[in-house]
């Protein structure tokens, strides 16, 4: 379970390293939901994040297995009810800022030295 989760972030970081080192943007103007990156129906633009996380979802049997998860108890979800409960997805807009600002402080805390 730790080894799947371990696996999982590192895509996660990963994903974020490449599209900050491009310079690309993170996001989409259109819809980004997590629940539909396997959606064959759907063809909108997610955003390079989440299009990268597909992409790698293809070749890593943790994170194929992970979004799948996601998106099933993202189709499950009571739409009344806000927040995802104790499922913790590592895709939220929330997590990649964080991970951003922990990034930027270390290459901060380097630049000091």
């Amino acid at each position: 379970m730790l080894q799947r989760r371990h696996s999982v972030l590192k895509c996660v970081i990963d994903v974020i390293f490449y599209i900050g080192f491009q310079g690309l943007p993170y996001r989409s103007k259109h819809r980004e939901a997590v629940a539909t990156v396997f959606d064959e129906c759907n063809h909108d633009n997610r955003g390079n994040f989440l299009e990268a996380v597909k992409l790698l979802a293809e070749y890593n049997s943790h994170l194929q297995a992970h979004l799948q998860k996601v998106i099933l108890l993202g189709k499950q979800k009571d739409p009344s009810k806000k927040g995802r409960g104790k499922f913790v997805t590592f895709l939220s807009k929330t997590t990649v800022n964080k991970i951003i600002n922990m990034i930027s402080d270390m290459v901060k805390d380097e630049i000091v030295k």
